[in-house]
This record gives C-alpha cells, structure tokens and sequence, in this order.
C-alpha cells in the first residue's frame, strides 16, 4: 500500500459511505411497494375468511329455521326489535400468518303479511357482523377511513301455514294402533 496515502484512504471511506447512503436512499422507496403489496395481501385472506364465517352463519341459521329451532315469535320481529340468534367467537387459522380470533354476532328481523286463509310469509334478514378481538385491526378498507367490522345481510322467504300437517302415510299391511 505504498501507493495510497492516508489521506487518500480517508477520501475513499468517504466515498464508500455516500455511496452506501445514496444506494440506500434509492432503495428504500423501492422495497415499500412490494411490502405493502404483502400487507393487502394478507388482509385480503382475512377478508376472505370474514366472508366464509358469515356464509357459515347464514348456513346454520337457514338450518336452524328448517328445524324449527327458533321460534316464530323471534322470527316474527320487527327490524326496530332485532333478535340476536348468534353470537360467538371464532378463530381463524391460516397457515403461514397464524390463528386470529373474530367475533361473529348475528341479529334477525323480519317483514310480512298474514294471508287471509292464515297462512304468514316473512322475509326474513339476517345480518351477521364481523368484527376482529384484537383492536387496532383494520381489515375493512373504505374510501377514507378503515373498519374494523364488517357486516353481511342475508335474506330468506320463511312461511308458517295455518292448515295441520298431513296425517302420516303408512305402507300397506302396518299397524294403525295399539
């Protein structure tokens, strides 16, 4: 190193870390795009998710109604008097982020008519809210400010008839009593 003077080294370290600095100062701006990018990307699979939760409450509502688990006069409800039918906490597991916990609420009220023979048809809604447990979740984008819940509405026809249910039929040759 007889050729290099200490000064001269001083002026190459100078310009290394300028160097260093400007290559850093470029890059960072294009590192941010591809980092957020990765962020929506993992709120769109939490969305998703939120989707299928509220898809999965509908289903078990629409099942419930079938059964006759919930009463008419739950069903019959007016929107001012909404029924809560459903409210749990879920979890959510995806594979690479991890579990997350969601609170799954659902109301239903209705509208409709009685027919003069007795018979009542009501529309049936059923809006199902999710909403994250941990704070600070902003998974629902809108145009100026996030939300941290989201509600899904779901509609259904559901019918109570006035006429009694059909006597049984029984295949020829069975026992009718005791």
């Amino acid at each position: 190193m007889a050729g290099i003077s200490s000064q001269g080294r001083r002026f190459l370290l100078l310009e290394l870390l300028i160097a260093l600095f400007l290559v850093g100062t470029c890059a960072l701006p294009l590192a941010q795009l591809p980092m957020r990018a990765i962020q929506e990307e993992v709120r769109s699979a939490y969305r998703m998710q939120a989707q299928r939760l509220a898809d999965l409450a509908f289903a078990e509502i629409k099942e419930k109604l079938y059964r006759n688990e919930i009463p008419w006069k739950q069903i019959a409800q007016p929107s001012q008097e909404k029924t809560v039918v459903l409210e749990d906490v879920v979890e959510v597991a995806i594979e690479p982020l991890g579990k997350r916990k969601f609170v799954r609420r659902g109301t239903l009220h209705s509208v409709g008519k009685k027919a003069q023979n007795g018979d009542e048809w009501r529309l049936a809604t059923f809006r199902v809210e999710i909403k994250p447990l941990e704070k600070g979740m902003k998974l629902f984008q809108g145009k100026k400010n996030p939300r941290t819940s989201k509600s899904f509405i779901y509609q259904v026809l559901v019918g109570k008839t006035s006429a009694p249910a059909a006597a049984p039929v029984l295949p020829e040759g069975a026992p009718t009593g005791p």
